[in-house]
């Protein structure tokens, strides 16, 4: 094809007809005035372009604020978790060791018991040794005969050593019925929740109580005078049915209990006081018959007192004569006028506890 004789192309490939402008491309940007509407629908492109790209850091920034935050309370709750650990951790060490001190208690109770019962065995062996003492000062123990010639006479030696006896003595009674005293009901936690008066706390008082944290209750007990058994019933959180059960059967009748033992202890603190009083006469009187001289020394210190030393007095069987007879107390629980109704109603025949044996001292007539 001659392409120089083609009327549809010209030089170079173009059509020699077309514009110049075509060929050249569009004219360069002329100072033409823009119409005002148009520069205002520009200027609020323009805004409206920058106002979103200020939202869009602004969302981002919030999202960056969200995020630190997330794990901020993320590492304060668990921050918060460790110490809680931390403290069950510690409760419970102190708690162990809390028990462990209780244990330590008990065994201390126990060997001091132990102590008072060695101190009932020695007692009379200790007596028996002093005896033997003061008789080998007017016996000759390989004779057996008296001694002519005496330091000391009986009197001096029983004025002498009457002080020593009657102390041991006294520290032995003294023993004896505080053991008895601590030891009297056979349930030692019995009297722990047990009012020392009629209980008369109401229900509203233990419900606010039992609102507050053990350590806010303690303190509020004691600025405010409150007895620690509404404390430690607070810490129950009882509902009103059981609170009133509570005030209503259990304390009554601990209480009624109570007041049996309180007669029975006045009783035995008279016992004691009589048993004292009695004590003192026998000094006062064996130390006036040591001296009054109806007697010699020599005298006192023949076979009788032999057989004195070497024989273990029994004043319970020998002497008193005491009687023992065992004596049932029965289980009254169904009749007993304050637990009775409520026994009747929870406690089926068959878990009815029967009564049980104590021995029953007396003297003959």
């Amino acid at each position: 094809m001659d392409i120089f004789n083609d009327p549809s192309t010209s030089f170079f490939g173009l059509n020699s007809f077309e514009p110049l402008s075509r060929m050249l491309g569009p004219d360069p940007p002329q100072n033409r005035v823009i119409p005002p509407q148009q520069e205002t629908e520009l200027k609020k492109e323009s805004v409206s372009s920058e106002t979103d790209q200020h939202k869009s850091k602004v969302d981002t920034s919030i999202e960056e604020r969200r995020r630190r935050g997330k794990i901020r309370s993320k590492r304060s709750r668990d921050k918060k978790k460790l110490y809680l650990q931390g403290l069950e951790e510690k409760i419970k060490e102190l708690q162990k060791e809390n028990f462990r001190l209780q244990n330590l208690v008990a065994n201390y109770r126990s060997e001091k018991l132990e102590y008072y019962g060695e101190e009932i065995k020695t007692f009379e062996k200790d007596s028996r040794k002093q005896k033997l003492e003061t008789f080998k000062n007017f016996i000759d123990p390989e004779t057996l005969e008296f001694k002519k010639i005496t330091k000391e006479t009986l009197g001096d030696i029983f004025a002498k050593n009457c002080k020593f006896q009657m102390d041991r003595h006294k520290n032995f009674m003294d023993g004896i019925f505080k053991i008895l005293v601590n030891h009297i009901c056979p349930f030692d936690k019995f009297f722990k929740k047990c009012p020392s008066k009629e209980y008369t706390t109401d229900f509203e008082t233990i419900k606010e109580l039992s609102k507050l944290e053990d350590k806010e209750c303690d303190d509020f007990a004691k600025q405010n005078n409150i007895d620690p058994l509404d404390v430690i019933i607070s810490r129950l959180k009882p509902s009103r049915r059981q609170f009133l059960c509570m005030k209503n059967v259990f304390f009554k009748k601990k209480l009624q209990i109570a007041e049996k033992y309180r007669e029975g202890i006045n009783l035995l603190f008279q016992a004691k006081d009589i048993f004292q009083e009695a004590s003192v006469e026998v000094c006062v009187t064996t130390h006036f018959m040591f001296n009054s001289k109806v007697f010699s020394d020599e005298e006192f210190l023949k076979k009788r007192s032999l057989r004195d030393l070497f024989s273990a007095p029994n004043s319970f069987e020998d002497f008193w004569k005491v009687q023992t007879q065992p004596v049932e107390y029965a289980n009254h629980v169904f009749t007993d006028p304050i637990l009775g109704k409520r026994a009747r109603k929870v406690l089926p025949e068959d878990k009815k506890i029967d009564g049980f044996c104590y021995n029953q001292f007396k003297l003959p007539e």
